[in-house]
C-alpha cells in the first residue's frame, strides 16, 4: 500500500442527494382538551457523507444530514377553546409568554414513519413524534387556539448491499 505524503489528511464532506417522497402521512394526536393535533414532518434537503482522499478519490460513508420542517395544524377543536380569528404572526416568544395550558396530555392516533428513495435507490424513514403540548391564548384566521408543540426526528437508512 503506498503511503500517504505527510501532513495529508482525508477531509469528510457532505453532498446534496435527489429523492423521491414515497409517503409522508400526518401524524394524529387526540389532545386531552378534545383537540386533534395533526403534525407532518417534510423532508427539504437530503446530503450524503463523503470520505475526500488525498488522491481525489471519494468513499462513500454511511452517513446523512437532513433539513426538515413541521406542519403543524388542529381540527376539531371545541367550541369552548375557540377565541376571536386573527390572521397575526407569532414568534416563539410570544406564543411562550402566552400560555394558558402546559404539558396537554395526548393519546397517539396516528404516528407512521416517512419514507423517501434517494437516488441511488437507498430508502431513508424518518418519523417525527410529539414531545410537549401547549395551548396558548393567541388565534389563528379560523378562531382555532394556537398551539406550542415541541417534536423531534428519528431517521433511519436502509442501505443498500453492494451488487
Amino acid at each position: 500500500m503506498a503511503s500517504m505524503p505527510k501532513g495529508t489528511v482525508s477531509k469528510e464532506r457532505f453532498v446534496d442527494v435527489d429523492f423521491e417522497v414515497v409517503k409522508e402521512p400526518w401524524n394524529k394526536y387526540q389532545l386531552d382538551d378534545n383537540a386533534i393535533l395533526k403534525v407532518k414532518l417534510v423532508l427539504t434537503l437530503l446530503r450524503r457523507k463523503e470520505l475526500l482522499r488525498p488522491d481525489g478519490s471519494v468513499e462513500k460513508i454511511v452517513g446523512f444530514s437532513f433539513d426538515s420542517q413541521n406542519v403543524t395544524t388542529v381540527q376539531s377543536v371545541p367550541e369552548s377553546l375557540k377565541g376571536s380569528p386573527s390572521t397575526e404572526s407569532y414568534d416563539p416568544k410570544q406564543l411562550e409568554s402566552s400560555i394558558v395550558q402546559d404539558d396537554i396530555g395526548y393519546t397517539t392516533l396516528a404516528e407512521e414513519w416517512n419514507e423517501y428513495l434517494d437516488e441511488t435507490g437507498e430508502k431513508v424513514r424518518m418519523k417525527t413524534t410529539v414531545g410537549r403540548v401547549a395551548r396558548t391564548s393567541k388565534f389563528d384566521k379560523h378562531g382555532n387556539p394556537v398551539y406550542l408543540v415541541s417534536s423531534h426526528g428519528i431517521a433511519d437508512i436502509k442501505v443498500r448491499k453492494p451488487s
